[in-house]
């Protein structure tokens, strides 16, 4: 009979691992060498971007930061209505020297005042979403999408023009004025593949190859009808064909062209939000979402099957077939970036010969195979790699205590990594910041710690519109409790108990 670890057993293997390994390769050793290892305890502070439990706009999301011309640049979608992707949803920005005070929040791309030439909207009609950012040759590139209703957006006379679409903007310094290109695919906003048109998204960070090249990642998700390998539930968006892929320039950014990307065999419409980053040995890499869940007509995927990964052997132009990362995870956007500070962070030095080159995922840990969002997307934290490749392992924890976060994306200066994320899974959503310092050396060996130090509270604390209960606290009721799959109501008065000798609830 084959024995299974169970939970526990795997963890323990798990830190083993990670400890014999660290996030260094593990390269072999000369017969009878030693290494000497450090535990990686970086200081981690987090920081309002903006708050939408004071702020007018009560929907913020899909947050991306940058270190450009002396200061932080933060991108993301707000909106005063308090749902994703809702009419009048415009891309922000707020700006900050120390990562700490940020600027108050202003519309960005529609803006006379940031923008040369402003992209306009049918009023308080479309949404603008999912902002990234990379510095290439002393300019800030933006990737952003403007989607909506075709019936917002009228041709002809009287009429609004078609803006939506996929849009590329460039910064050339600091306080001046953003220049919007919107890409177009032989003259047609929406690209096509084998004769089918696909809506294209920004999903993640630009990466610069050795080469030069440029690599922006993209989803395409077909404009109608549903994959042939879509059960019957998967209604709508849902059952549409998608495909995770890269636009890539070489001549920089006058020109793109588009890669038809990869799917998951037999699983054409679950591929969402790919990140990508490259090897060594110049393969580049792609991990993505797996976006399904259990409603949808198939068996329950296991925690292990909520990432997928790729490869490229060609700079982006071809991708292998999606395959599952053996690695615990959850439903939701991903980053991978270089994580030793060595050259460009989330844009690589052409030249740079990536020896002894770290990478670091920013991601929720896995808390126990759940998938639903609301619980699932807790405890932001670091993975690092071990030994290359797609071996990563769960490190420091980024979010503390706070509930519901998700949607991170990093970006490293001089010796701080900060990473902006989503605070809230329904309204309100705040964007805030996590500031880690320092970044890991590329020349030492690491155990890095799971979990965080955050020291126990004497009581429950509230977090927005939760509470949050450590592991030394609980509730005790009066007569015994027996949850059910559908979960429990009760309505009590909480009164904190001091346990002698504990000095805590």
């Amino acid at each position: 009979m084959r024995h299974t670890p169970n939970r526990d057993q795997r963890a323990l293997a798990g830190l083993l691992a990670g400890a014999l390994c660290s996030a260094a390769s593990c390269m072999a050793s000369p017969p009878g060498a030693w290494r000497t290892y450090e535990v990686y305890r970086p200081t981690i502070t987090r920081h309002d971007v903006i708050d939408a439990r004071t702020h007018g706009n009560k929907y913020n999301h899909c947050a991306t930061i940058a270190w450009f011309d002396g200061r932080w640049f933060c991108m993301w979608g707000s909106n005063t209505r308090p749902a994703e992707h809702d009419p009048g949803q415009r891309v922000f920005f707020s700006t900050s020297q120390d990562g700490r005070s940020w600027a108050p929040a202003e519309v960005l791309f529609s803006n006379a005042e940031h923008s040369e030439n402003p992209v306009q909207y049918p009023t308080d009609k479309g949404h603008q979403w999912q902002p990234n950012l990379a510095l290439v040759d002393g300019e800030l590139w933006a990737f952003w999408n403007q989607g909506g209703s075709a019936h917002d957006f009228k041709k002809g006379a009287g009429g609004t023009a078609d803006l939506r679409g996929l849009y590329f903007s460039r910064l050339k310094k600091a306080g001046g004025k953003w220049v919007n290109r919107r890409l177009e695919w032989g003259g047609k906003i929406w690209p096509e593949i084998d004769g089918r048109a696909y809506f294209i998204a920004s999903t993640q960070n630009p990466y610069r190859l050795r080469t030069g090249r440029v690599l922006a990642p993209v989803t395409l998700y077909a404009s109608e009808g549903s994959a042939s390998d879509a059960p019957p539930e998967a209604k709508d968006w849902w059952g549409r064909e998608k495909r995770n892929s890269v636009i890539y320039s070489d001549d920089m950014g006058a020109t793109w062209r588009l890669s038809p990307g990869c799917i998951t065999p037999g699983f054409s419409w679950i591929q969402w939000e790919p990140t990508v980053w490259e090897q060594p040995d110049g393969t580049v890499l792609m991990f993505a979402r797996n976006n399904t869940h259990w409603g949808l007509g198939h068996g329950t995927p296991t925690s292990g099957e909520y990432l997928l990964w790729s490869f490229s052997r060609n700079g982006g132009e071809t991708w292998s077939p999606h395959q599952f990362v053996p690695m615990e995870s959850i439903c939701s956007r991903m980053h991978v970036v270089p994580s030793d500070g060595r050259g460009v962070w989330a844009a690589a030095l052409p030249g740079d010969d990536f020896g002894g080159r770290r990478y670091a995922m920013v991601h929720n840990d896995a808390p126990g195979a759940l998938y639903e969002w609301a619980k699932a997307r807790r405890n932001l934290s670091l993975f690092f790699t071990r030994g290359g490749g797609i071996d990563f392992v769960a490190g420091n924890a980024l979010t503390g205590d706070e509930p519901e976060v998700a949607y991170p994306q990093a970006w490293g200066h001089d010796d701080t990594l900060a990473i902006c994320y989503t605070q809230g899974n329904s309204a309100p959503r705040s964007i805030r910041v996590a500031l880690v310092n320092p970044l890991p050396k590329h020349d030492r060996y690491y155990v890095f710690p799971r979990g965080n130090d955050l020291a126990p509270g004497v009581r429950p604390r509230r977090l927005g519109d939760a509470w949050s209960f450590d592991r030394h606290q609980h509730i005790a009721t009066r007569r015994p409790v027996e949850p059910k799959d559908e979960g429990i109501s009760f309505g009590a008065w909480l009164q904190p108990r001091y346990i002698f000798g504990a000095g805590r609830l």
